[in-house]
């Protein structure tokens, strides 16, 4: 979010999904409804499914990995990643025929989002507590040609938005 306008992350932010849904997931990443985003802030809350939804889990595994990941494949979240802990893991998970199916880390071992080209992940990094290769993982999905198109692309949204 810092790398790009347009782009919010919120930490515990109590996400309404439906009727009976209304999770607080640990981060998520959304496109600002003025950049054509699918969410909206509604008496402090925010409606609709974000783009993407972070969870860490070591107690709450079963659940963010089982009912969690239903609720949120059955709202329409486009990515959802799951950092789990004891055994150290990344899980990541994108929108496709059937609900949220996980996909594997690139060849280099890297997770590059779908929705937000540019957010890169080095789940290496993220388990060693590497910060400084985060960072620079993270840089250079950033400086890619398609990160400088989807910024573009938002900060374009925004300027046609009444």
């Amino acid at each position: 979010a810092w790398g790009t306008d347009g782009v919010q992350a919120l930490v515990d932010a109590t996400t309404v999904l439906g009727w009976r849904s209304e999770p607080q997931p640990d981060v998520l990443l959304r496109i600002l409804p003025e950049c054509g985003g699918r969410t909206r802030t509604e008496g402090g809350y925010i409606h609709g499914p974000p783009e993407l939804v972070v969870e860490v889990s070591r107690a709450t595994r079963y659940v963010d990995l089982g009912p969690k990941l239903d609720d949120y494949a059955r709202a329409g979240v486009l990515e959802y990643v799951v950092r789990a802990l004891d055994p150290d893991e990344v899980r990541w998970f994108r929108q496709g025929e059937g609900g949220l199916l996980r996909v594997a880390a690139d060849a280099d071992g890297l997770y590059r989002s779908a929705v937000f080209p540019g957010l890169w992940l080095d789940p290496a990094a993220l388990a060693a507590g590497d910060t400084r290769r985060l960072s620079a993982v993270l840089d250079r999905g950033l400086a890619t040609p398609q990160h400088a198109a989807f910024a573009a692309r938002l900060g374009t949204a925004r300027r046609r938005e009444p």
